[in-house]
């Protein structure tokens, strides 16, 4: 499904991705670690090229993103969920209409500019809320949620596109340890029930342990670790984590 390349992605010549190689099959559900600065958000966004690598290669089934047209960009993003830490919410829209701005890569301009969204895709929001459950608070005002509602409005936000794969930076650093636990089980649901493919920067190494089928860990931008998370160590982590 994903093929990364000799990835480097550098800021004003400090490289926060090295020669990274990477791949992922449909499916799995991947946890990211690493200490700050690692090369975690970096790696995530550039498969997307919300961050856009110096130089090195990223195939998302077969096609090789950094090629891509404007056009065909933005038709390749409708494949792909991104969520933020953040929520990337409008807090004056309602619930619902945040969730269906998820929808917006399959718009025409004109309609996304005048939010016209058919019976549809309405449906399609409903049933999204309803799989993180909140969908009695469809008319609730984005500001009025708490953190963790408003993440579980981003993951139904990300269902309506019908993506194949999730994109995940760090959902729950700013949240509190139940709300953590909430909304990574439904991430792992989704994974299970749907068949889409989840990849999760976390800060939280047991919830990395305890949900991930697979840990890669960045060290310095690079790749230290990449296999199942029964195979990973005490001695491992502390290597990943140690100055």
């Amino acid at each position: 499904m994903l093929e990364i390349k000799n990835l480097v992605i550098e800021y004003k010549e400090v490289r926060a991705v090295d020669s990274v190689n990477l791949k992922v099959k449909s499916g799995e559900f991947i946890a990211v670690i690493g200490s700050s600065g690692s090369g975690k958000s970096s790696l995530m966004k550039s498969i997307n090229l919300l961050v856009k690598p110096k130089s090195g290669s990223i195939k998302l089934d077969n096609k090789e993103m950094t090629d891509l047209s404007s056009k065909d960009l933005r038709l390749m993003r409708r494949k792909i969920g991104f969520i933020f830490q953040d929520y990337n919410l409008i807090d004056r829209l309602s619930v619902i209409e945040n969730v269906l701005t998820g929808r917006l890569g399959y718009k025409s301009s004109l309609k996304s500019l005048l939010g016209i969204f058919s019976k549809e895709e309405y449906e399609k929001a409903q049933k999204a809320l309803e799989k993180v459950g909140l969908l009695e608070k469809s008319f609730v005002r984005g500001s009025e949620l708490s953190g963790g509602q408003k993440q579980r409005v981003a993951i139904a936000k990300v269902l309506v596109q019908e993506p194949n794969l999730i994109l995940a930076d760090e959902p729950v650093a700013s949240l509190d340890i139940n709300s953590s636990k909430i909304i990574i089980e439904y991430f792992k649901k989704i994974n299970e029930e749907q068949g889409i493919t989840v990849i999760i920067n976390i800060h939280d190494v047991n919830i990395a342990l305890k949900y991930a089928d697979r840990i890669i860990a960045l060290k310095k931008g690079k790749i230290v670790f990449d296999n199942k998370r029964s195979e990973i160590t005490d001695d491992i982590l502390r290597s990943i984590y140690e100055v």
